[in-house]
């Protein structure tokens, strides 16, 4: 049988479809989980179906206190407990037939990868744009850990349902607003999904 030469082979369309990275800081995937992967999947197998050239990873955000609490109820290391969630996530996951290129798995907690955010901080800093300053932040006494807004029900940690305070703590922040307007500006050529 004889191969058409390369150049009759039409390049495909590149597409990229990425959803959040889950936290392994319990013991397995939720309902939140599965509704927040399946839209993409979705989406993923429809450009594939399309003859689309699909990138669509997946990875794991397993850095921060979550992952550090977690090890400390469950009285075990935060990279074996991360390493045994990781290894669930990935197993339900399959389970559910999500789509995603398990030959490109990003995991926060590999110095392949914290390496750059390591050295994309030094760069912010260098410039100016990270600075340490008193914040007020939601504190669960009882987690020993900060809260975004949603985690706090009623004055309540959604947790362990101990009562929040209002603590002002030293805190890095990145002075993002410097680049706003060209942020902005830059969403003209980012093709993504209006709503």
């Amino acid at each position: 049988m004889a191969h058409r030469p390369a150049q009759d082979f039409a390049p495909q369309e590149k597409r990229y479809i990425m959803v959040e990275f889950p936290y392994p800081s319990g013991s397995g995937l939720h309902i939140g989980h599965a509704f927040s992967f399946t839209g993409g999947d979705v989406y993923a197998r429809y450009e594939r179906m399309h003859a689309k050239n699909v990138l669509f990873p997946i990875g794991w955000d397993a850095f921060g206190l979550p992952t550090e609490n977690y090890a400390i109820r469950s009285g075990r290391p935060p990279q074996e407990v991360t390493d045994e969630n990781t290894a669930t996530f990935r197993r339900q996951m399959e389970a559910l037939g999500l789509s995603f290129d398990w030959e490109r798995v990003v995991g926060t907690t590999e110095p392949e990868y914290y390496r750059w955010t390591q050295w994309i901080f030094i760069k912010l800093f260098e410039k100016g744009l990270a600075e340490k300053q008193e914040m007020p932040i939601n504190w669960c006494p009882s987690c020993k850990v900060g809260l975004a807004n949603e985690e706090v029900v009623d004055g309540h940690c959604e947790r362990c349902g101990a009562e929040t305070e209002r603590r002002r703590i030293s805190q890095w922040v990145v002075r993002i607003t410097a680049y706003a307007d060209r942020l902005i500006s830059g969403l003209e050529q980012t093709q993504f999904i209006e709503k």
